[in-house]
């Protein structure tokens, strides 16, 4: 059975506050922002070239879908090669903690795919699918471009169970 919900979202900078009530479980709806989500996912020294976070687009479910656009000098290998680490879609570099271990264990499905082959841009595109999550990230340089480009895309719901 589906309880209505309705959701209202107060934008405060660059978060989201849940107006409305909340029920006992896990992370509550009012503290989840932006920028607490972006985190996870930030490129190490990366630029942030703007975000927005709206309702997830579905009357039916509370959710929450979230973009950014993150630049950085560094090549599309190189960050490539930090998101395949943190993922586990490739061996660490180094010794892992229990905390990155923990949040590999969560990913449910990491696919990727190269749209480069004989074209003038690289890009990669990696899609992580949880329970309650999809995030997708878009790594691109185009010949001659300065800057690695990462948009990411994130959506989140939250049921009954919240």
């Amino acid at each position: 059975m589906y309880s209505k919900v309705i959701l209202s979202f107060i934008i405060v900078g660059f978060g989201a506050v849940w107006t409305g009530p909340q029920t006992s479980g896990a992370a509550a709806i009012g503290d989840v922002t932006l920028l607490g989500i972006l985190e996870e996912w930030k490129y190490p020294g990366s630029n942030f070239g703007g975000a927005s976070m709206s309702d997830g687009g579905n009357p039916r479910l509370v959710s929450v879908k979230a973009q950014a656009i993150l630049t950085t000098g560094d090549s599309v290998e190189k960050v490539v090669k930090f998101y395949s680490e943190k993922l586990g879609t490739l061996p660490a570099s180094g010794p892992r903690d229990a905390k990155a271990d923990a949040k590999v264990v969560d990913a449910k499905s990491v696919s990727t795919q190269d749209d480069s082959q004989g074209r003038p841009v690289k890009l990669q595109v990696i899609v992580v699918n949880r329970a309650e999550t999809s995030t997708t990230l878009v790594i691109s340089r185009a010949d001659g471009e300065k800057e690695t480009h990462i948009a990411w895309s994130h959506y989140m719901r939250f049921d009954g169970k919240r």
